[in-house]
């Protein structure tokens, strides 16, 4: 059964826009300030449902509603547990203040991997999100701590197989359980084609596809023609790459679970070869690419054969 809620309209928010899916990633913390204005009419609802469990993500005052009414909640993050254990969990507390690049180089006290090391441009990156105001005037790092505090359980995109050492770490953190479960266009575009330089596609015609929409990327993967899958590195694409044949080459986008799952499988789990970038500006070039697809499709290369 569906249930519909009525989203706030105010300025800067674009008509009927009620999900993140909606606008571009610029406008996202509008989505999280009309949701937060939502709140009654969600208590309302869930007198009236009386769900066992609510599954949330950016409403971190969605907790204490629930335990008022003896609902548990589960905080769910599309991240993977490697990541979030490395640069959003509780040790690293922000309470109104970021992290610095030389507090961020260091993993967190306890983190199960203490050799894990970051580029410059990646540390840079993970200490801007910290600071970034994600809707009613609240950082972004305060709205997921605050709500996997509070929270019953947590849930991840992982597997425990993978990412049991994380999992568990998260889980004494917060002292509760750990549930363990494509590529947007750039920003400025609303599609993939829109950003393509001009003439692109009929240069690539008869040799390849460009396809900005959602497909079913599983299938694509498990084709017997598909020998090497070049992953941006969000944790259902590495999963769906994971489960077929097909070579890894990865190239992660600049996304905090997208660095921390590229270092997994690449130096933990030895299943994919990482893209070299700078490390100061993590500009790539073709050529790089195309050393990372080599390596990995050459049987005469000993990472090749080891990946």
């Amino acid at each position: 059964m569906l249930t519909s809620i009525n989203v706030p309209q105010f300025d800067g928010l674009p008509h009927d826009a009620e999900t993140s899916s909606d606008v571009p990633f610029s406008l996202v913390p509008l989505i999280a300030t009309a949701m937060d204005q939502t709140e009654k009419q969600i208590e309302l609802l869930l007198k009236e449902l009386k769900p066992d469990i609510v599954f949330f993500d950016f409403q971190y005052w969605l907790p204490n509603l629930t335990q008022k009414l003896g609902i548990k909640s589960l905080q769910y993050w599309i991240a993977s547990p490697f990541s979030i254990s490395y640069s959003w969990n509780g040790p690293r507390k922000s309470q109104g203040k970021g992290l610095t690049v030389d507090e961020l180089k260091k993993p967190p006290s306890g983190y199960p991997d203490s050799y894990i090391k970051l580029h410059q441009h990646e540390l840079k990156f993970l200490s801007s999100t910290r600071k970034l105001v994600f809707g009613s005037g609240l950082y972004l790092y305060d709205r997921l701590h605050i709500g996997t505090s509070l929270a019953d359980a947590i849930g991840y995109k992982g597997c425990r197989e993978i990412e049991g050492p994380y999992a568990d770490y998260l889980g004494s953190v917060y002292g509760k359980p750990s549930l363990l479960s494509a590529l947007k266009p750039p920003n400025g575009f609303d599609s993939i084609e829109e950003a393509l330089p001009e003439g692109f596609n009929e240069r690539v015609k008869g040799k390849g596809i460009v396809y900005g929409s959602w497909i079913q990327q599983q299938l694509i993967l498990e084709h017997p023609s598909v020998g090497c899958f070049i992953t941006h590195c969000g944790a259902a694409s590495i999963t769906e790459g994971l489960v077929n044949t097909c070579q890894l080459v990865l190239l992660p986008r600049l996304g905090s679970d997208h660095i921390m799952n590229a270092r997994m499988m690449s130096r933990n789990l030895k299943v994919g070869v990482a893209v070299e970038k700078g490390d100061e500006d993590g500009l790539f070039t073709k050529e790089s690419v195309c050393k990372a697809v080599k390596i990995v499709m050459d049987d005469k290369n000993e990472v090749g054969r080891e990946v």
